[in-house]
């Protein structure tokens, strides 16, 4: 039976990048001996039907879109792949405000795909396959790790306080590894069997300091109960910054995530987000953040160790 015909998206502003999916080379690093320079393939064993791709997802319906934005919609799916039913996320891309992919775009994100589906980082998402049938989009399907996004567990405490700095840290070392990674969204981390974050994808933005602004924002995400802050996210980052400077921060955050906290641990992480946050951001380094994270887990480490170690008396 034909696949349903698909929805004709809206046109949209043409402010689409195609350097969405664009590797740069990582800074040195422990884990890295010089950039890293991925091989392209051939993109053929990679190809999936687009009528696969529309059953999978019930025709793309709302039902399994988990996120939506000016340039993608992401859909939780299964496909059978290699014969077996693997949990999936369906990236639908699209083009902007044309009508179709110009032939060098076009090109672009395809060999963007091959980079990233060569690409062995346990912090990344898997690539799996594409679809470009359409001309006014192309779709890329990832892996879907077994906890998945971020935002689903934020609210319910499913994390510790402890988890949820390890998470910050791997992003922090990940964003000063590669330099420059822009898909900071809760929405789009996602999360695998032992709560490792992954990044769906690896973008960038020619201004680094949108880079730090964007993870402030995931920091604040990680740190507060949102909804008890305000249901307008645009006021989010002011309402914090006046929080965090008349002490009353801890209004806004779990009472129950509170009482885990060290209180040093909460400062440093607390003042890392407001940073990030806070402009000029020359003040601030991928660097330095990633220390002061790691400082802050340590104490908490150590807090969470001695009280251990005093319950046991």
């Amino acid at each position: 039976m034909a696949p349903s015909k698909i929805e004709k998206q809206p046109k949209r502003n043409k402010f689409f990048r195609f350097s969405l999916f664009s590797l740069f080379h990582p800074l040195p690093s422990p884990s890295t001996s010089g950039p890293l320079q991925p091989v392209p393939r051939d993109n053929d064993d990679l190809r999936i039907a687009l009528r696969d791709i529309v059953s999978a997802t019930n025709n793309f319906d709302n039902q399994n879109r988990f996120h939506e934005d000016q340039h993608e919609d992401l859909y939780k799916s299964q496909l059978f792949l290699s014969g077996q039913l693997v949990d999936v996320v369906v990236q639908r891309l699209r083009c902007g405000g044309s009508d179709v992919f110009s032939p060098r775009d076009r090109d672009e994100v395809l060999k963007d795909i091959s980079r990233l589906s060569g690409l062995k980082n346990k912090n990344v998402v898997s690539i799996v396959g594409f679809c470009d049938e359409n001309d006014d989009e192309v779709i890329i399907v990832y892996e879907h790790p077994v906890n998945g996004t971020l935002d689903k567990h934020l609210p319910y405490l499913t994390l510790s306080w402890v988890q949820r700095l390890r998470i910050c840290v791997t992003l922090a070392r990940e964003i000063r590894n590669w330099n420059a990674l822009g898909n900071m969204r809760i929405s789009k981390i996602l999360l695998d069997k032992d709560w490792e974050p992954m990044f769906l994808g690896i973008s960038s933005y020619s201004r680094h300091h949108l880079v730090q602004l964007r993870f402030g924002m995931l920091l604040l995400d990680v740190l507060c109960d949102i909804n008890k802050m305000t249901e307008d996210r645009y006021d989010l980052r002011d309402l914090f910054m006046n929080h965090y400077e008349q002490g009353t921060l801890d209004e806004n955050i779990d009472y129950n995530l509170r009482k885990q906290m060290h209180p040093e641990s909460l400062a440093i992480f607390s003042r890392i987000a407001v940073n990030c946050l806070r402009q000029p951001w020359e003040n601030i380094t991928d660097d330095g953040i990633l220390r002061g994270l790691e400082k802050a887990l340590e104490l908490q480490l150590k807090h969470d160790n001695a009280s251990v170690k005093f319950s046991a008396f």
